[in-house]
């Protein structure tokens, strides 16, 4: 299952696949969705619960851009 991080500072979206090391698991429920850092700077999303209108509330309404993992995707 694929896995989303959104990064309010940077303004970035990131794809992950499920095993991969950057994904901090203690904060994030089981199907993957979940807040990290202590600033709230940044939200997980499950394939299943991740939406662009989610996204872009959690982003202020401000541009933002996906990119995908360099250690999930070589």
């Amino acid at each position: 299952m694929a896995v989303y991080s959104a990064n309010k500072p940077n303004r970035t979206v990131t794809l992950h696949k499920d095993g991969c090391r950057h994904i901090k698991k203690q904060n994030i429920i089981q199907c993957g969705c979940g807040s990290m850092g202590r600033t709230g700077s940044q939200k997980w999303y499950c394939e299943l619960h991740v939406t662009k209108n989610d996204i872009d509330q959690f982003m202020g309404m401000r541009f933002w851009s996906l990119h995908i993992c360099d250690v999930c995707y070589k």
